[in-house]
C-alpha cells in the first residue's frame, strides 16, 4: 500500500495522512463517529482523532524519527535540577 501511495518514508506517509485519511477513511466511518459521538468518552475520541489529523497536517515536522536528535539520558536531566 505504501507503494501504491507513492511513499518511500514514514515521513512521506505523514505528510500525505490528512488527504488519505479524508478521502480514503472517513467515508467508511461516518456511522461509528456518529455512534462515538452518543458517549462523552467517544467524543473524546473523536477530538483526539480531530488533534492527531490537524497536527500531522500542520506539522508534519514534527512527525519522527529524528535522525541525529539525541535522547536525554538520566545522567543529562539529573543536570537540569
Amino acid at each position: 500500500m505504501v507503494e501504491k501511495l507513492g511513499c518511500k518514508t514514514a515521513a512521506d506517509l505523514g505528510a500525505i495522512f490528512t488527504d488519505f485519511f479524508t478521502l480514503q477513511v472517513e467515508p467508511y466511518i461516518g456511522d461509528a463517529i456518529r455512534y462515538l459521538e452518543l458517549t462523552t468518552e467517544g467524543k473524546q475520541w473523536i477530538a483526539n482523532l480531530h488533534s492527531n489529523l490537524f497536527q500531522s497536517g500542520h506539522r508534519p515536522a514534527r512527525i519522527g524519527p529524528f535522525p541525529g536528535v539525541l535522547q536525554p539520558t538520566s545522567a543529562s536531566l539529573s543536570m537540569i535540577t
